[in-house]
This record gives C-alpha cells, structure tokens and sequence, in this order.
C-alpha cells in the first residue's frame, strides 16, 4: 500500500462538481468507498463475499481505489477506460470496473458519454472541461429482484439446488443482492 501513499494528499483535496463540494475520499486511516451494505461489493456468492469484505478490511480496495484515481489524475484529459486500467494495473475486468463503478456511483470520478473503442471513458472530475456525462445506472428494487429470481430459477432448472439453497440463505441474511 505504501507506494500509494505519496499520492494520498492529492486525492484527498476535495472538489468542486456542480458547485458542491466533494468529500474527501479516504480518511486519516484510508478507508476505502464501500457504499454495497459496507462493502465494496461482490457477485453474490459467499466465496466474493468473504473476498470482498478480506479486501476491504485488509487494504487491498484502498489501495487499488487509490490507484485508479492517481491513474485517473495522470491521464489528465484523455481519460482511461476499464481495459487500458486492467492492461496498465494486471488486473481483472471484475475488480476494476468495480473500482471505477463505486467511485462513479460515489461521485469521486465521472463517465464521459463518448467511447474508445467499445469502452467508456472515466476521468477526474476537473478534466469533463464541459464533454458530457453519464449517471450511475442504479438498479431499482424491481430489476435487482428480477435478475436474482431469474439466476435463482436457473440454478434450480438446472439441478444446482446447492448453489439454489446458498442464494436463498444469503437473500436471507442480507437481502437481496445486485
């Protein structure tokens, strides 16, 4: 985490967007954005779950939110999308375009409408220089409701009751999941 740290005044100097301050990102601990029932978020197994709580509580989200936004700040203008991300950082789609969806949805980073390639393009706020911007897309109840009954009916047409029963007992636990 230490190579991150140097960067970490930076990225916590607040911003102005639409004429409302921004908050810092991190606190004096570096705590990192966990706006999915105090998660960074997962797929909805228990096996992402444990994953993404042991990387929210171990440094490893910090550190790779972090990341993206000093990539974010160094390419200025340009911007960069999840792939030249993963090709610059290793890692995979899954957990950087978590990471850019969580500080898109916390509104620490925007998402240009244009594209490169088949890709959207994500930059610091100070660098929209007036190009148009996409929201957040947030799922209503309704469409999270549809898309887990919908994977749950196919885990049991497909004989997967195991897997059926761990999706209903997580739904119970801590409701249902997008």
């Amino acid at each position: 985490m230490g190579m991150w740290l140097a960067a970490v005044d930076s990225i916590r100097t607040p911003l102005l967007m639409n004429d409302e301050l921004q908050p810092n990102l991190f606190d004096d601990n570096l705590q990192p954005v966990t706006p999915y029932a105090g998660t960074s978020g997962w797929s909805g197994s228990t096996s992402s779950r444990d994953r993404a709580i042991q990387d929210d509580t171990s440094g490893v989200t910090s550190e790779r939110q972090l990341q993206v936004l000093q990539m974010l700040e160094d390419a200025g203008v340009e911007g960069l999308t999840w792939n030249e991300i993963s090709d610059l950082t290793g890692e995979h789609h899954g957990k950087v375009s978590n990471a850019l969806s969580v500080l898109h949805m916390e509104r620490y980073i925007s998402r240009l409408t244009e594209r490169r390639g088949k890709s959207q393009i994500y930059v610091r706020h100070h660098y929209v220089h007036g190009r148009d911007t996409a929201p957040h897309k947030q799922h209503t109840k309704q469409e999270t409701e549809h898309e887990w009954l919908t994977e749950l009916l196919d885990h049991i047409e497909h004989d997967r009751m195991l897997s059926a029963g761990v999706m209903v007992r997580e739904a119970i636990k801590h409701g249902i999941q997008s």
